[in-house]
């Protein structure tokens, strides 16, 4: 499947695939600073909410802290963006079970320059962005159904992996090619 060149939408433009992402230095909710080139060598899921008063939010979040320690094995770290505070993230952090950063975005600097700021209604949109482990923008969600988005992110950053150990090897003289590996459940039957 080809990688799209760019996304765009009716209210802002995405970044480029391919394009080093911004990075700038946010607080998650205990206070820690948290920047996406301390993170250079894992995959990084930033998922964006509009507000975490939300059952969508809060559904999003619970599954993805389901599958934390799925998305370590493929090194991949996942956090949440909001424009809320940090007071405010930790709150939902708890209450949603969330073990995993959620950096707080009070002036929407990150979302704007990733292209997920709404200036319209003054809010994130629903998206989320993985960035790959050379700091580039591997793949944008827009708007995604918080039931199974998980694990549909999962299964991406599976393939994902899978590409980039074996792109160019060579076994036996033979170049392996790159494949598509679907679901994660197919990929595991492989």
């Amino acid at each position: 499947m080809p990688v799209p060149t760019d996304i765009r939408t009716m209210h802002h433009e995405y970044m480029r695939i391919r394009d080093l992402a911004p990075d700038m230095r946010l607080k998650d909710q205990e206070g820690n600073k948290r920047s996406l080139k301390d993170l250079r060598g894992k995959n990084v899921l930033l998922c964006f909410y509009p507000e975490t008063r939300s059952d969508e939010s809060e559904q999003e979040a619970h599954e993805f802290a389901t599958h934390m320690a799925e998305f370590k094995a493929r090194d991949t770290e996942v956090m949440a963006v909001t424009p809320e505070s940090k007071r405010h993230n930790r709150r939902f952090a708890k209450e949603a079970g969330v073990g995993y950063p959620i950096l707080s975005d009070k002036r929407h600097k990150l979302a704007e320059a990733l292209g997920t700021w709404d200036k319209e209604n003054g809010r994130n949109e629903r998206a989320t962005i993985l960035v790959d482990a050379d700091g580039r923008i591997d793949r944008v969600w827009e708007e995604p159904d918080p039931e199974g988005h998980a694990r549909e992110a999962l299964a991406h950053v599976s393939k994902v992996n899978r590409q980039e150990h074996w792109e160019g090897s060579s076994i036996m003289g033979e170049v392996v090619q790159e494949q598509d590996w679907g679901t994660i459940e197919e990929a595991l039957e492989r």
